[in-house]
């Protein structure tokens, strides 16, 4: 979230002084200089424990399988098999396609509307503090109420983005969209992880987790790539804006198909 709001003023700059390839390479080394050391010095996996020892105050960092609740949970074959994976994937593939057609776009409708670079640039800014927002909140409402009605309430906030950006307008309309798209992509990341946890356990959740993600990806692609293909056939963005919208509004929907059964893990996660 702080890397989203922080990172458009500082492209926009950039490619003001410099142009957008350098700009390009800059922030490409900056991804390396700043991922490769976290990733080989700043994490690690958790110390073995010893067979004989259960105790996970005797190795706060250890893996205890026995009775543990992260020696619980079904195989990916198993998710694949059930109606709960699939509303999780069906929902995240539409609220995906929502908000890449909100964000990956917006700078190019602002510009298409006259908006300045460096204003485009303070506006998609807005999208990372209110995702940082989105996800505390989110966060703690789920800690609290049962997820999937949540989600499905704050999955409706694309929808307002959208519907805020149609016409020609891009003032304040355009700030508060882009809130609406931050929020919703950071209920997003929130709330699927944890749903995943909860429906299906933690003993295979890279591989299930990694499944469910086909979907999101696809809705990236899917999002900016409707967005594109309908400004080009008419030249504006109202159809798309709207159709996104209605990504948004399916995917709260398929929340509400969710039932506290479907999540069998939830008590055990605590």
């Amino acid at each position: 979230g702080i890397a989203v709001a922080t990172i458009p003023p500082l492209a926009a700059a950039m490619i003001a002084r410099f142009g957008w390839r350098l700009s390009y390479v800059s922030l490409a080394a900056l991804v390396l200089l700043l991922g490769l050391p976290t990733s080989r010095w700043l994490l690690a996996d958790p110390v073995a424990a010893p067979a004989n020892d259960v105790s996970p105050l005797a190795h706060p960092n250890a893996r205890v399988d026995h009775a543990s609740p992260i020696s619980e949970g079904v195989t990916l074959r198993e998710a694949l098999r059930s109606r709960t994976f699939w509303w999780l994937a069906f929902g995240l593939l539409f609220i995906s396609t929502a908000v890449a057609a909100g964000t990956v776009h917006l700078p190019a409708l602002l510009a298409d509307r006259g908006v300045p670079p460096t204003r485009a640039a303070f506006i998609m800014s807005v999208v990372g503090v209110s995702m940082i927002v989105g996800r505390i909140v989110v966060g703690a409402l789920i800690d609290r109420a049962f997820a999937p009605h949540v989600s499905a309430l704050v999955f409706l906030a694309p929808l307002v983005g959208h519907a805020l950006l149609t016409g020609t307008g891009a003032g304040l309309n355009a700030i508060v969209a882009a809130a609406m798209f931050g929020l919703g992509l950071g209920a997003e990341l929130d709330v699927f992880p944890y749903m995943t946890s909860r429906a299906f356990g933690v003993r295979h959740f890279g591989q299930i987790y990694g499944a469910m993600l086909v979907a999101f990806t696809s809705g990236l692609a899917i999002g900016a790539a409707i967005v594109g293909a309908l400004y080009g056939k008419h030249g504006n963005y109202d159809q798309a804006l709207w159709i996104a919208g209605a990504c948004a509004v399916i995917s709260a929907a398929s929340m509400l198909f969710l039932r506290r059964s479907d999540f069998p893990y939830q008590q055990k996660a605590h």
